[in-house]
């Protein structure tokens, strides 16, 4: 007996200290039970510079703010540091692939994506064959995670989003819409969900064109959208509005085209317009457009709350909601380890899987459940008034055509 309990305590040594060395190599040294004192690490790769980056260096500026912020508290739980590695995908789809490629290399716990769908697909597929946990801002394509099981989005979904579109136009009486589609496929996306929900509030399609997307990307001037312009001005019947998920400048190139052919027919659009740039680029030309978006900050709300957060860190608030989605990303993260008692990627996407509410900067984010990888959210709606959005709709939209 006295032989055998020797060997036990030998073997329990020997266990012990392989078990000190596995939480050293990841960082997380201490406690039996709950979360781990340590050090999470998050690639995030991001369109800062390129025709992306309008949007997108907002969108890693409001993750940048939460990070710090947890981190002076002591980190998640106040035990676990966040380590931000920020990579720049210069708005090139094989730059994408090398980037994630490259994160994932140096073993991150997460992989946040950029917020253009084509980029997030060509780099999840990159983040599927390593079995590597992803965040993803944006979600303009509902389907993904249908097909990897490591996508998880944050913001609300693409059909979603057009669907408070499509309520929106019905608020306006626009009977009569003319949709605007492109082979890229984030504004293919908005096109294809606007056109499902509208035959449900009494909207019919009036005709769809096509906005080429060449080597050089989209148009840069007014002068390129001429045709476009020109094909909706002749029309025999002219719809009520248009609509297009171009984002700006482009869209605001668009509307400035319509307006020096004097067609009058106001442009819904999708969250791509919701950034200063639109009402830079487009001035008075914008006026009265309206655009679903993430979120608005009404007075006393969360989101106005993180505007003054932003405002004291980067030294302007911003000009759009953006900047909330980038923020609400890392927060999703925090109260998913927290819950999991855990930075280990499996666990987290086990509490995600199970269902959780997450109280963001724009609103709650509810995963469901069931393994339901698609969160629901608030979708707003804005109008341009006088060079300022304003509100119209803001609540979590029903009757969303299916993906």
């Amino acid at each position: 007996m006295r032989r055998f309990g020797r060997r036990a305590a030998q073997a329990a040594v020997v266990l012990g200290v392989a078990a000190l060395a596995v939480a050293v190599a990841t960082g997380f040294t201490s406690g039996r039970t709950g979360l781990a004192k340590g050090t999470i690490h998050v690639g995030y790769g991001n369109n800062l510079t390129g025709f992306l980056a309008v949007h997108d260096k907002l969108i890693s500026n409001g993750a940048r703010l939460a990070v710090e912020q947890i981190n002076r508290g002591g980190g998640i739980g106040g035990k676990v540091h966040i380590d931000l590695k920020l990579e720049d995908v210069k708005s090139d789809p094989a730059v994408s692939v090398q980037v994630a490629s490259d994160l994932i290399a140096k073993h991150v716990n997460v992989l946040v994506l950029p917020c253009n769908t084509d980029y997030q697909v060509a780099m999840t597929n990159v983040a599927q064959r390593k079995k590597q946990f992803t965040l993803s801002p944006c979600n303009a394509d509902p389907t993904v995670p249908r097909r990897y099981s490591v996508y998880w989005p944050v913001g609300m979904a693409g059909n979603a989003q057009m669907a408070q579109l499509a309520n929106y136009a019905k608020l306006r009486k626009y009977k009569r819409v003319y949709v605007l589609d492109s082979p890229f496929l984030y504004v293919h996306l908005m096109a294809k969900y606007f056109k499902k929900a509208a035959p449900s509030r009494g909207i019919s399609i009036a005709g769809t064109d096509t906005i080429p997307f060449g080597a050089t990307g989209f148009a840069g001037s007014p002068e390129g959208y001429a045709a476009i312009v020109t094909k909706i001005k002749n029309l025999k019947t002219k719809p009520n509005a248009i609509m297009t998920g171009l984002f700006s400048p482009f869209v605001d190139f668009l509307a400035r085209e319509l307006k020096a052919q004097g067609v009058r027919i106001p442009i819904i659009g999708s969250d791509g317009m919701d950034t200063g740039v639109d009402l830079q680029v487009g001035g008075s030309a914008v006026n009265g457009y309206g655009f679903s978006t993430f979120g608005y900050p009404d007075k006393g709300s969360a989101t106005a709350r993180f505007y003054t957060q932003f405002r004291k860190r980067f030294g302007a608030s911003p000009d759009g909601t953006y900047p909330a989605l980038g923020y609400d990303t890392i927060k999703v993260l925090e109260a998913a380890v927290k819950k999991a008692g855990s930075a280990d990627p499996k666990k987290i996407q086990a509490v995600l899987a199970a269902g959780m509410t997450v109280k963001g900067a724009l609103g709650p984010v509810r995963y469901k459940g069931h393994g339901q990888h698609n969160p629901t959210n608030i979708v707003v709606v804005d109008q341009i008034r006088g060079g300022k959005f304003v509100k119209v709709l803001k609540s979590v939209p029903t009757n969303i055509p299916s993906p």
